[in-house]
């Protein structure tokens, strides 16, 4: 595999990221006043609302009480809450002792460690929280600590963010995504805090670190309950974040928040202008300059709407951790915030516990993709039959496709040989001026022109790479090859790139990156992979050409979906074919890529 456009898939996002940027900075500019802010804030809250999937009602919390740890000057209750019918929510709950009239209370989210609730900042900022008097509650995000969801699925060796990965995925085809789900199971801890009568209602706080501070970031927007805000390591730009290629998590990414305008920025403008404290690291992946340039923004809101010191930055020294430099920060602006003396400096020798002293598992938690599978079920059983016109056109709409498409123009690009054959490439500028697939022509000859072929003739769509899967294919006639966006020679570079023929599968690896950022932008990835293999289709059947459309594994996924769209196309072979995409809901680990999932399909098609 040679990835000879291998930044293509990635300038064309970022050049659709800088424009979504420039917008919004316009947008900007025109607040000039408090009324001109307000209405801001009302806009973003109200688009953020949109993109978050809630449950329409809540279920009872159920709350379980399963033990109880006494420590100098607090105890901590070992708790299990229902976020959703069946779905527990694994916590903490830290008390300070002597209370003698309601407290300040925090929901601190965790980051990505699969200790969850457990991992030592967590417990340090929660029991730091206690002893400045302040009842502290950490959750287990979905995937972590006590909720691993994966460990008892033969084969599965991954990481917390590799379970974030396919959870992410299997919620594609039902129209949701995770960080809907960690954003409620946030609500739902709010909602156990205001049920404890320790705690004061109009002082409740939200913190997280990493994934904790996306958490945070969302559920300050969501929830007016809300008094203050402090998202750590997480506040930059989703254009930092594209520019310097650095993939993010499932939860980190709504759809269809680009397409809308927004940037990280807006989730915290959209709580504006309850206290938030925006905190950041020096050397962190996420790029302390994006931190700098979102407090600006918030802070323009702030002062628009008079309230300038209720928004602070702090970047600490350090790289992506909630070291004792931050953890102090929030300590100081919980605090001052909440009426309590401020507590500026972590109290000495705070005690951090064992995982298995903290759990709050005594039984096997039912599993989301438990619930998944049911939802799936329900609604294929309701899912209408289509004709083969209704099919087309929701495909044609769901996939975000301009019909007919044009032959596009192409570049003639050198040769290349490989055991005895020769390969003459053509670039394919399937976006505006941007080379986006690679025809190839298997022969013993070079073609210095498209020739018009007036046959029979082979289409191959690769699983991985069309030049070296074609090498083996038999010599029975004229045979072409596409290399879509992002598949063969334009296999994307960068976003651990070290293993390509295994990043499409990979957690936060391009492919998975590329398709969460199509989402973002509401124009699907596999919709492009589609408009790639039409407008080959277009250019191959100018001549009058009879195409048999062959694919292999992943792209059996865009041919076929392609096919209902080309009249040229007489035939089509699918050869390993991939799961559907109601078989890779209903599956303990779907082996579907994320660029082959189409948001929200399963009430209406599957693929095949």
């Amino acid at each position: 595999m040679e990835a000879i456009f291998g930044q293509a898939v990635q300038e064309f996002y970022l050049e659709q990221l800088r424009l979504n940027y420039r917008e919004r900075q316009e947008r900007l500019r025109a607040v000039r006043n408090a009324a001109d802010a307000l209405a801001y804030v009302r806009q973003v809250r109200e688009k953020i609302r949109r993109l978050f999937r809630l449950p329409v009602e809540k279920c009872p919390l159920a709350v379980e009480t399963l033990g109880e740890l006494r420590f100098d000057g607090f105890r901590m209750e070992k708790l299990r809450y229902y976020s959703r019918p069946g779905f527990a929510v694994t916590a903490n709950l830290y008390v300070p002792d002597g209370l003698s009239a309601p407290a300040p209370a925090v929901l601190e989210q965790c980051g990505h460690t699969a200790e969850g609730k457990a991992g030592p900042i967590y417990q340090q900022a929660a029991r730091g929280l206690a002893l400045a008097g302040c009842v502290a509650l950490v959750i287990d995000p979905i995937g972590q600590g006590d909720r691993r969801q994966f460990l008892r699925v033969p084969g599965f060796k991954g990481a917390c963010w590799d379970e974030h990965s396919i959870i992410g995925k299997q919620l594609i085809p039902l129209g949701d995504w995770l960080g809907s789900w960690m954003a409620w199971d946030g609500i739902r801890g709010i909602d156990l805090l205001l049920s404890r009568p320790e705690v004061d209602a109009t002082r409740i706080a939200v913190t997280g670190t990493s994934g904790g501070g996306t958490a945070t970031t969302f559920v300050g927007a969501l929830d007016d309950r809300i008094s203050m805000l402090a998202p750590s390591c997480y506040i930059t730009s989703w254009l930092r974040n594209v520019s310097n290629e650095r993939p993010t998590d499932n939860e980190q990414m709504p759809p269809g928040a680009l397409a809308a305008g927004l940037e990280i920025a807006d989730f915290l403008i959209a709580q504006a202008p309850r206290p938030t404290l925006i905190m950041g690291q020096k050397n962190d992946f996420f790029d302390a300059r994006g931190t700098r340039e979102a407090y600006e923004d918030v802070a323009r809101i702030y002062d628009m709407l008079g309230a300038p010191a209720a928004v602070e930055l702090v970047i600490g020294p350090k790289h992506h951790t909630l070291c004792v430099h931050l953890r102090e920060a929030l300590y100081s602006f919980v605090t001052r915030h909440a009426g309590l003396p401020e507590m500026r400096q972590e109290p000495a020798d705070i005690p951090v516990s064992t995982p298995d002293e903290l759990c709050c598992a005594e039984t096997a938690p039912r599993m989301a993709r438990e619930l998944f599978a049911e939802d799936a079920r329900r609604r294929i059983a309701l899912r209408p039959s289509l004709s083969a016109d209704e099919r087309r056109a929701f495909f044609r709409d769901a996939l975000r496709l301009a019909l007919p498409v044009m032959a596009p123009a192409y570049r003639v690009l050198r040769e290349t040989r490989l055991d005895g054959w020769t390969f003459s490439r053509f670039g394919l500028e399937t976006e505006p001026d941007r080379v986006m697939a690679l025809l190839l022509r298997r022969d013993r000859s070079v073609f210095y022109h498209l020739p018009e072929e007036q046959g029979d003739i082979t289409l191959y769509i690769p699983h991985v790479d069309a030049k070296d899967e074609m090498v083996a294919m038999p010599d029975n006639g004229s045979l072409w090859g596409l290399d879509p966006r992002g598949v063969g020679e334009l296999t994307p570079t960068g976003c651990y790139q070290d293993r390509p023929r295994e990043n499409f599968f990979r957690s936060n690896g391009f492919d998975y990156n590329y398709a969460a950022l199509g989402m973002m932008l509401d124009r699907p990835y596999l919709g492009g992979k589609v408009r790639d293999i039409l407008g080959a289709l277009a250019l191959l059947g100018q001549g009058g050409a009879r195409v048999r459309l062959v694919a292999r594994g992943q792209g059996c996924v865009p041919a076929q979906l392609a096919a209902m769209f080309a009249e040229c196309v007489v035939a089509c072979e699918f050869i390993d074919q991939p799961e559907s995409w109601a078989e890779a809901v209903l599956s303990d680990l779907p082996a579907l890529p994320q660029s082959a999932m189409l948001f929200g399909a399963i009430d209406h098609a599957d693929w095949r």
